[in-house]
């Protein structure tokens, strides 16, 4: 992640990984501790074939049990 775009990894239909860029703008709505490793949610409009992210939300981590 950095100032203008995200780069998330998920699993595709075939189990293998793929890369999904998304443009982040002024108009990004930005929740939670967005960093590398981080699991997010993505809301997202196209526009002249890209992606830009209208809201994203990190998710929380797991805790460690005691």
């Amino acid at each position: 992640i950095d100032n203008d775009r995200l780069v998330l990894t998920h699993k595709a239909k075939n189990r293998k990984s793929e890369e999904t860029t998304y443009a982040l703008n002024s108009g990004t709505e930005k929740k939670g501790d967005l960093k590398a490793g981080s699991k997010a949610t993505v809301h997202y409009r196209s526009e002249n074939n890209e992606r830009t992210a209208t809201s994203v939300q990190a998710m929380p981590g797991k805790s460690a049990k005691k």
